[in-house]
């Protein structure tokens, strides 16, 4: 029985070394792992707190873009209604101007005329061609017409006072 016992006490004593090894590896395997963990527990939250910054000023300037990008639609609204109200008023300033413009012609003509009759009562026996003067001043007009206004209003001037002096 001593001898049994010798060998249990033998083969637990042999047991308890080989345990105790285990449990120094294992030890030392949780301390280095604990260690790794923990490590990574703490860049895994530093990260976190990096993006959760990042998110917040995300957030942050999305809001501003959207009160500037409100603005920018109130003002392009406006800036647009403006653009209509300015087309509205530069089509009917044209228009007027078209209508002065048939008015200040009619007016030449006439007056064309009227110098052309009354040369023809007051100076008698004149020899100018006045159809080829009428034609001259009609082609002037369809040139004011459909040409520079300005430059058919030279045109018209110094043909009428060509035919004055002459």
């Amino acid at each position: 029985v001593t001898a049994l016992l010798q060998g249990i006490r033998d083969e637990v004593a042999s047991d308890l070394a080989g345990d105790t090894k285990v449990y120094g590896d294992t030890m030392t395997w949780c301390e280095s792992s604990i260690a790794a963990s923990q490590a990574s527990i703490a860049a895994a939250n530093s990260r976190d707190q990096e993006l959760m910054t990042t998110m917040e000023v995300s957030v942050q300037g999305k809001a501003s873009l959207e009160v500037e990008l409100t603005r920018l639609k109130e003002e392009l609204a406006k800036e647009l209604k403006s653009l209509d109200q300015q087309d509205t008023l530069r089509d009917k300033e044209g228009a007027q101007f078209h209508e002065s413009e048939k008015e200040m012609l009619q007016a030449i003509s006439s007056l064309t005329n009227a110098l052309q009759v009354l040369r023809s009562r007051y100076e008698g026996g004149d020899a100018r061609d006045y159809a080829a003067e009428k034609a001259q001043l009609e082609q002037d007009k369809q040139d004011l017409q459909g040409g520079d206004a300005a430059q058919g209003d030279a045109i018209v001037g110094e043909n009428l006072a060509a035919s004055l002096v002459g």
